[in-house]
């Protein structure tokens, strides 16, 4: 009897957990990025879980070259979710930065972690996130959409 007692209360919290865990993801899909061997010296890559919205489309586009490469995935409605680690061009948020009154980053400073965000001058909203050499975020984000896009940046994976 204790060993069924104890198969039922394993079995209950399996369930909730893998419940817990899909309602984390809950509206966004899995999008898998890769970089092969000759874009970047090396395959490299990504996944990162994005909105998933039934009347939109979206495109992949891959940077590379120069200084590091990148991805944009890139919505009908022009909201993008972006990653970077190419330090010789400027993040698609350059000009949102102007939003709060910051001048970008001291390349004296070295890396240094940093969280930006704001609100666009048409009402939309933006976030930029900086990790190490890493930068990634969101753009064009209406305020509806702007709880879906931070959970997906929290999904990133290198």
């Amino acid at each position: 009897m204790a060993k069924l007692k104890m198969k039922t209360t394993f079995s209950i919290l399996t369930l909730m957990l893998l419940i817990g865990c899909s309602s984390l993801n809950n509206g966004l899909t899995k999008e898998r990025i890769v970089f092969k061997k000759d874009h970047v010296g090396h395959r490299t890559t990504y996944s990162i879980y994005i909105p998933d919205f039934t009347n939109r489309q979206h495109e992949k586009l891959l940077s590379f070259g120069g200084h590091g490469h990148g991805f944009e995935i890139i919505y009908s409605d022009s909201s993008t979710i972006y990653y970077t680690n190419d330090h010789g061009m400027v993040t698609p948020n350059h000009k949102n930065y102007e939003t709060i009154n910051w001048k970008g980053y001291n390349i004296f400073e070295g890396e240094k972690d940093t969280i930006l965000n704001g609100q666009q001058p048409d009402g939309r909203y933006w976030k930029e996130i900086r990790q190490g050499e890493d930068y990634f975020g969101y753009l064009n984000v209406a305020k509806q959409d702007k709880d879906l896009f931070d959970r997906a940046l929290k999904t990133l994976k290198k």
